[in-house]
């Protein structure tokens, strides 16, 4: 690299790090001396501000992923365990619940088998 261009650099970030500094006491020996009030109007100032440069600085993108779905195919999946049943397809979820069977009790047991004695 140039010595030359190394040198320009230098003494430019230098000058604006100094000037920088010098603007940043200039403005916290003045916000020191305001009231609350102006204190206040002073930050909600600077909040517009940084978000006006936060706009123009860094544009936002909004991006949508989609997923693309085949409309000509329909899966529709089906799980079961003893006491519902859920199904999904392209109508939505349905879940139903399977119908039990009827206990048998004891005396309908025991009046189908009138042949065979209790012990």
């Amino acid at each position: 690299m140039n010595p030359n261009l190394v040198r320009n650099l230098k003494d430019i970030s230098s000058s604006t790090i100094t000037w920088l500094g010098r603007a940043f006491d200039a403005i916290a020996d003045w916000v020191t001396q305001l009231s609350w009030r102006k204190f206040i109007l002073f930050a909600i100032v600077v909040m517009i501000a940084g978000s006006l440069m936060n706009d123009a600085l860094f544009e936002q993108h909004v991006v949508v992923v989609g997923k693309k779905t085949d409309r000509h195919r329909d899966h529709a999946k089906s799980f079961a365990d003893g006491e519902t049943d859920i199904q999904i397809d392209s109508t939505g979820i349905h879940i139903r619940k399977t119908p039990r069977a009827a206990p048998e009790n004891d005396e309908q047991r025991s009046a189908g088998d009138k042949d065979t004695a209790p012990l």
